[in-house]
This record gives C-alpha cells, structure tokens and sequence, in this order.
C-alpha cells in the first residue's frame, strides 16, 4: 500500500483568502526585470499575457529552452489562458477543435482516446513530465503543441507531436481570483478559488487553487465530478537561486459510459456489424448506473534552477506522482441483435489499479560567443521509473443466460469482488534513462539559426506478473491487459499471496522482463528572409515508441515502433507581433506496427515458427497545415487555422491492404474572431464567435463480422457575449457562452453521442 502524500487542503483554501497577512505587499524585482511578474528564470520562461483579450503567444519552450516562435524550426502553436477561457476550452478535445491538424477524439473522459495531431496519438506532458495530475484549466497558463516527431528533444513520443500544458507560476504582486459557472443543459457547474502573490517580501511566493467541477452528458446515467487542490511555493534561496515546491491532489469521481450499440444483421447467413442500433437508443449507456470510477492523482514537484553567470543557468527537477485506479462496472457487447432486440454477454468486472512513478531531470543551458557567432547548448538528462500494480475481478456468464434489452434494462448492483469467478492481477515497472545534447548557433546577426539535437534512451521494458485464478466449473480465457497473453499461460498450481482462495482451483502466471535502447536525432534551420516577418524553415527528425505488443507466438515483445519526418515551411511576425503565421508542409512515416498474422490463430499458441505478429505495418501521413492569428486593432483579434493530410495504413501481411487510418479526418479547419470595446458607451463589453471543421473519417473496415462504416463530415459554431466592469480595486466580469450553437448531432471518436447545443454562465471576480 502507498502513503498519501499529506497535501493540506486546509491550508490551501486558508491561503486563498489572505489579503490581510502584512507580508502581501509588492516586493522589489530581484532579477531587475520589470515587464514580468511570473516567478521563473528566463532561459525556461514562456511570456504570460498582461492583455485580458490576448490571443497572440510569440514565445515558446518547444526547444525545452525559451525562445521566440520565428526562431525554432519547427511547426509550434500555442493557444493561452485567454483564448482557452474565452472560449471553454477546458478539455483537450476542445482545444484539438482549434489545431491545425488536430483530431479532437472523445471528450469528458479524462483519458487521452481518439486523439490525434497530424495523425498520430499525441502524447500529453505537463511541463515536460508524461505523468503527472491532469492539467486542469484553473492551473495551466498555455498549451504548446509542437508537431512531428520530437523523441529527440523528449523521448519516446508519437511522430505526429506533443501537447505541453504549461503550469501557472507564483507572481510578485497579490492576485486573487474567484471563478464560477453553471450550463443547466447538462448541469454542468464549476468553482474556481485562486490566489497568489508574496508571503515574505522578495523571498518566499505562493500559488494556491481550489476548483470543483461537475459535468454530465447526453448518455444515460454518465457524469463526471472532480476537485482539485493545489498549493505552489517560491523561494528565492540567493539572488541567483530559486526553489520552487508544488503540491496537488485532483479526487475524481464519475459513472462512466459505453459506446453506442451496433445494428448487428444476418446476411447470407452471416452476422454483420451494419451501423448503429436503430432510433431510440442513441442515448442508451451500456454500462449502466453502476459503472463506478473513481481515480485519485496526487503529486509533489521540486524546482531548484540556479544562475552561476549570465550564460550558465542549470535546475533540477524532481517529482513523484501517485494515481489510484478503482472502476466497478458492467461490460457486455455492444451489438444489438437484429432477430432479438437484445445485447448478450453482460459481464461484472471490478478493476483496482495503483501507479505510482518517480521523476528526476536535469538541464543545464550554457551560451558561449565563438569567433562573433553566439552558441546555444542545451544538456538534459532524464530518469524516470513507474510502477503499475492492478487487480481485475470478473464473472463471466453463458451467453445465452447474461442478456438485457436495451429498450427496458434491469441493471442489478453486484459486488464482483464476492462473486468473482475470474481474477488476475498484473504488475508492471518501466525504468528509463535518457541524455540528451542540443545545439543552436546564430550566424549572420540571428538571420540563420541552426539547430541539431541527439538523444539517446535505455528503457527497462515492462517486466510483467500475470496471476489468474479460474473457477473450478469455468474456465473462461480472460486476455491479459496489456498485450493479449491468454490463459494458456502455463499451470504452476500455487497460488501467489495475496490472492483469495475461495472456489478458485487454477493458477496462471506469466514473467517477463526485458530490456532496449533507442537513439535519436534532429536537425533544422530556419533562414530569416525579411526579418522576422517572413521565416524559411525547415527539420528532419527521427521518433521511437517502445512497444509493449508481446508475441505468443515467438514468446517476445515485438521490437521498437520507429518513425521519421520531414517538415519545411514558412513562418513569421510583423506588426508589433500582431500578426503570426506559419504554414508547413510534411511528410511523417512510422513503421513496425505490429500486424497479425493470418496463419497464427489462439489454437495455436506457442511456437517460434508462426508468430502472432508481423513487424511490418506502416502509418504514414502527409499534407499541409498552417495557422494566422492578427490582430488588427486593439479590440480586435482573429485566427485562422486547418489542415490537409492523407493519413494512410499499410501492410505487406500474407493478405496485403492499403486504406485510410481509423478515426483520423484529412481535413480539419478553424476560425474565430473576438472584439472588445475598449471605449465609449459599450466600453467592457465584449463579443465572440468560432466555427471548427472535422471532414468526415472511416471507423470500420470490412472484416469477417462487420461492414465497412464512416462517419460524415462535422461543422460546429459556437459564441460568446461577456461584458467586464471596475469596482475599486476588483475587476468583475459576467460571460455567456454557448457551444454547439446549432444543436448538431454527432458521434465522437470511440462512438460516444457528443454534446450538443449548451448554455454557460460564468462570472469572475478578481484582484
């Protein structure tokens, strides 16, 4: 059992609300800068907005280094706090909507499913860490995505690109913050508490933040309730040295839900997967009032950065992230039977899983001036280790006793954990090292910035122990969680401790462990033609993902999914940085995806000459994207974004196939426009609109039980309508928003009925 970490909620909230402490008065700038107020060193600062309608972010940390957008070569886009508050944004999938090349997937899950950037899966850190706690609107300052492959500067990572969330730093000066909405479509409500400024004047910071939110959605029974409690301190240990501790606890509890029922038809004499269930059942969850989630994500990071000379600045970060997984839920297939208007094979299941994982890095930024060209060296190191301990519950059934009508469901509170006639328990540890070197040179006063990064990993694969017990009248082939191993596994006859004994006669048990390695590389340049204002660039980079596909067949982990891409494209700023752009043009390719191979089926099971697997799969996408953001007056602010790409799977597999990948579009399209009256009659007012496009995308192919199946194309528009006034030193501020503002009807990536038209009010209340 793991220790809670002791994050003091009450001290939290007390924080929030302290604008009498003596110590809250503006404190001298110890690093002498005056146009920031967000406590960090400027080597590892991305500039935080001071405009409350600013849309424009003109730097970046995409490099891991602060840096100007028109001076990295690669295709960056950050979208800030405003923007995302403008516009309710608080989920990843709302915010893929506005990405050139972004595919949204599914949302209000908390989960990272359908996703796409330029194809690929992307992954999601936050503040450079792959686990850490969600990142909640109330606590993040922008979100940078940085398209292709990028394993070279992170490690193992999708080639289509990494979604950074950016967290909110202590600020000098006191802020506070109260923040509360409600959408009666959906019930959804939220409460934010946030304060920050100095405890001890030019010495010691703080952030704290208490938030609420709860949500539900079109499917029956589905909702989603979470809080957060944070806490970050800064202390200024020297002049020179910062050190920087934040706490938070994100508790979350939801009745998840099911993907809509398939029409499952008998033609020539074969069951078909044809579409969705007839009318009636789009909101019909088939999961039931008793699908219970609860996940608890906890985490504890220390900064220290110190400044040994004006070029030199190294820091060291440390965190360890805890999430406890505890799911209890039914499960059954999602075919809808034509001749019975019944869905079979009702399953309860409990799910108990416990992760934890430890984190240290250290970068150390070092500029030199050789022979008049200035060289910037980046150094990073990486170790990370994480552990997974998870218990599954089952009670499988006969087919043609566990079966509901969808039309009038009974659904029945079971406790799996007493009447469990399968269970398995798996653990797992991942332990990575990585080292990284990186390189920029300014030649010709900044007009040609060269940059070259090599990165090598050693990754410790997962080592895995399958138990499983089995019922005496029963033996149900339960698939293991992560790569398929069945229940063929061989028989020790002894049952590992910890297990419960009762009615159970079978024990399974499965060890492997495994170790690889991985190097990576990239290179670019970008070639100021005109100033900042019209920018050549251009990269080459390479990508790994370790996989985690094991073959029954051979008995090994399928080796390393490697990938490579090209970019080349335009980019700039002018007018005062009003105006931004950047327009790219791509070419990415993954290979090793793992295929199954036709001639292996389960009766096989082991052996070395008919692998499960074949290595040979490829994805690959190509295409064009580009963004514009301007802002032709001080009111005024526009963006415009999209994408074409030809996301394309293939296979030299014993039965050869080309055809598109499932779930990704090849267009996507954006636009928004805002307007704040600065002056006059209407000054404080201010006004909004958006409108996103998803082309149309496969979802099925033709296989064996089901037909080929695509969604169409989606258009959606949204607005706003806010209106900000000056009380004293309090700035308030009432806002309408709606979303899906006519009322469209479409499916989300894993089958979810999406959303559809919602009001939202929200008033905000700050210092």
């Amino acid at each position: 059992m793991h220790t809670r970490l002791p994050i003091p909620t009450v001290a939290t909230l007390l924080l929030a609300f302290a604008p009498v402490l003596p110590a809250q008065q503006t404190p001298p700038d110890n690093d002498a800068r005056t146009d920031e107020e967000v406590i960090v060193l400027e080597e590892f600062q991305v500039r935080s907005t001071t405009d409350s309608d600013n849309y424009i972010a003109t730097d970046t940390i995409g490099v891991r280094t602060a840096a100007r957008l028109t001076e990295t070569p690669y295709s960056i886009q950050s979208l800030t706090s405003e923007f995302i508050n403008d516009f309710m944004l608080y989920e990843l999938a709302d915010q893929l909507n506005f990405v050139a090349g972004g595919f949204p997937g599914a949302s209000d899950t908390g989960a990272n499913n359908g996703k796409a950037i330029r194809g690929f899966n992307p992954v999601v850190l936050r503040d450079g860490f792959s686990e850490a706690s969600p990142p909640h609107n109330s606590l993040i300052d922008r979100v940078e995505i940085i398209r292709g492959p990028a394993s070279a500067l992170f490690g193992q990572a999708e080639p289509g690109g990494i979604v950074n969330y950016v967290s909110k730093r202590p600020v000098r000066r006191p802020k506070y913050l109260v923040r509360g909405s409600y959408a009666p479509n959906y019930n959804s409500q939220s409460l934010t508490l946030t304060a920050s400024g100095p405890l001890l004047p030019g010495k010691l910071f703080y952030l704290s933040n208490f938030s609420y939110n709860y949500t539900e959605n079109p499917l029956d029974y589905f909702y989603r309730r979470g809080r957060v409690f944070a806490l970050a301190l800064t202390y200024y240990l020297t002049p020179r040295t910062l050190l920087t501790l934040a706490l938070e606890k994100q508790p979350e509890h939801s009745n998840q839900g099911a993907a809509v029922l398939l029409y499952q038809q008998r033609i020539g004499g074969t069951n078909y997967l044809t579409g969705r269930a007839p009318g009636g059942l789009e909101h019909f969850n088939a999961q039931g009032p008793y699908n219970h989630l609860k996940r608890d994500f906890e985490c504890v990071n220390l900064l220290i950065e110190h400044r040994f000379s004006p070029n030199l600045i190294i820091r060291a970060n440390l965190q360890t992230y805890d999430k406890q997984f505890d799911q209890v839920n039914y499960r059954l297939d999602t075919a809808y039977i034509n001749e019975t208007a019944l869905t079979y094979n009702v399953e309860p299941r409990a799910q108990d899983q416990d992760s934890d994982a430890k984190h240290v890095g250290f970068d150390m930024n070092w500029r030199k001036q050789i022979g008049g060209v200035w060289h910037s060296f980046l150094l990073v190191g990486d170790y990370h280790l994480s552990k997974v301990d998870e218990s599954i519950y089952a009670q499988p059934g006969d087919r043609s006793l566990t079966r509901i009508n969808p039309h009038n469901p009974i659904w029945l509170p079971l406790d799996p954990y007493n009447i469990t006639q399968v269970y398995q328990r798996t653990r797992r540890k991942t332990e990575s090292y990585g080292l990284l070197l990186s390189h920029r040179a300014f030649f010709f006063r900044n007009r040609l910035i060269t940059m070259a990064s090599l990165r090598h990993d050693k990754v410790r694969r997962p080592y895995y122990n399958f138990y499983q017990n089995v019922g005496a009248s029963r033996i149900y082939p339960q698939s293991g969680t992560q790569d398929g191993i069945y229940a063929h596994w061989q028989s020790t006859g002894e049952l590992p401790e910890g297990i419960p004994t009762s009615g159970f006669s079978v024990a399974s048990r499965k060890t492997l462990d495994e170790k690889d390695e991985a190097t990576t590389f990239s290179v670019g340049a970008n070639l100021k033609l005109f100033g900042d204002a019209l920018v050549f660039y251009a990269n080459y980079g390479t990508g790994f993902t370790i996989s985690n596909t094991y073959d029954q067949g051979n008995g090994n982990f399928m080796p390393n999914i490697t990938s490579r891409g090209v970019e080349i494209g335009f980019k700039g700023s002018f007018l005062g940085d009003r105006f931004i752009y950047t327009l790219s043009a791509y070419n990415i390719k993954k290979k090793g995806v793992p295929v199954t191979n036709d001639l292996w089926n389960s009766s096989i099971g082991a052996n070395p000459d008919i692998p499960q697997f074949l290595g040979d799969g490829i994805d690959r996408s190509k295409g064009f994207d580009g963004e514009i953001k301007w802002k032709p007056s001080s009111g005024l602010t526009l963006t415009v974004g999209g994408a074409y790409m030809e996301p394309t799977t293939y296979s030299r597999a014993i039965t050869p196939m080309t055809d598109r990948m499932i779930n990704i579009p090849r267009v996507n399209a954006y636009a928004t426009t805002v307007y704040n009256f600065k002056n006059g009659v209407l000054k404080g007012l201010g006004l909004g609109g958006s409108i996103t496009h998803q082309g149309d995308r496969l979802v099925g192919r033709v296989s064996g039980s089901r037909l080929r199946m695509a969604e169409p194309s989606t258009i959606l528009a949204g607005c706003f309508a806010s209106y900000a006034w000056k009380k004293g030193k309090w700035q308030n501020s009432l806002r309408l928003n709606v979303t899906n503002l006519f009322d469209k009807e479409y499916w989300s990536s894993i089958s979810y009925l999406a959303k559809g038209r919602e009001a939202s009010l929200t008033y905000t209340l700050s210092y």
